[in-house]
């Protein structure tokens, strides 16, 4: 009868391990340790540690996708060409991992980004820190996940000038042309807005004319191509395309680095269900222990994601109270 308890005991164990594997579709392994004592009787063998790996049990009834799908909007950081060759194979992996069909969107600016998330077009976004802290206060979205690249969980803006330019300060930009990413920018506006109200003055006052670039990438060739004499732009972005031999960036210099700011986070509008909220984090958080989770990290740059912690985002916060962007 004991033995029996035993066996009965072990495969609950294994039926609910594979019904928790098979419902949220983790690719990470679940090690189980079994510290079950049949204390009732008649074996003394010692207690093994089973592990499970989702790999080795048998799907012989995965559940057809049925469910709606779910939208994820790319903000526009890099340029819709980039960005679709960037982030495909992580929406790919969010799809097969939540076992559902996920469909990517890519907003032409910040602002439409955050209208699709308060509109119910889009469920999830990876949205830049300007946006983020723009709209939380108004209740529709909802900050989930944080990226870790090189060890910390914060960015900077950039000040580049052509690498011919003989421009090696900020205030030598007065009166020159400038660009900017978009109105929304943490980095590409936000941080110069910024810098200049301490100045006691403001961007369309200071530059002799200012160009919207939609983009950060956009802005660093115009930079490299002398159509703008200067730009701030997303520090990830520039290093990123710095480590990739871009010929844009070969044509230019950083001649100002920001403090430190929060990074852009992983959002979801606040009206899903608690339950889908947790699956799409749980996704985000456990890609560093999944070959193939990793593999889409490593080709990301990102060492890992992490849950929130809003103190990141205090400085940049501070900066938009300061230019009246948020209450």
């Amino acid at each position: 009868m004991n033995h029996m308890l035993q066996k009965e005991t072990v495969r609950s164990i294994f039926r609910y391990a594979h019904n928790f594997l098979d419902s949220y579709s983790f690719g990470f392994i679940l090690v189980i340790f079994l510290p079950i004592v049949f204390s009732l009787g008649c074996s003394d063998e010692k207690i093994k540690t089973i592990k499970i790996f989702k790999d080795d049990i048998k799907q012989s009834n995965q559940h057809p996708v049925t469910e709606s799908p779910l939208r994820i909007a790319i903000a526009p950081v890099i340029s819709p060409g980039s960005s679709l060759v960037t982030y495909s194979r992580l929406v790919e992996y969010l799809g097969r991992t939540m076992n559902r069909r996920i469909e990517p969107f890519y907003p032409k600016s910040y602002i439409e980004t955050n209208t699709a998330l308060k509109n119910g077009m889009c469920d999830i976004a990876l949205i830049c820190t300007g946006a983020y802290l723009k709209a939380f206060k108004s209740g529709y979205m909802e900050i989930i996940a944080v990226p870790v690249k090189s060890g910390k969980p914060t960015y900077n803006a950039y000040i580049i000038v052509n690498k011919d330019s003989n421009i090696e300060d900020f205030k030598q930009l007065k009166g020159k042309v400038f660009a900017f990413t978009d109105p929304l920018s943490l980095t590409g506006y936000y941080y110069i807005a910024y810098k200049l109200n301490e100045l006691g003055n403001k961007p369309s006052d200071y530059f002799n004319r200012i160009v919207w670039t939609k983009s950060h990438d956009k802005s660093i060739k115009l930079v490299g191509e002398r159509f703008v004499d200067g730009a701030s732009v997303d520090s990830i972005v520039y290093d990123a395309l710095s480590r990739d031999t871009n010929e844009y960036i070969k044509m230019t210099k950083v001649i100002e680095k920001s403090m430190d700011m929060g990074i852009p986070p992983i959002v979801v509008r606040s009206d899903l269900s608690t339950d889908l909220k947790i699956k799409i984090q749980d996704v985000f958080l456990y890609m560093e222990i999944n070959k193939e989770g990793q593999e889409i990290l490593d080709s990301l740059e990102i060492d890992r994601f992490i849950k929130p912690d809003k103190s990141i985002y205090e400085s940049a916060e501070q900066m938009m109270r300061v230019l009246g962007e948020i209450d």
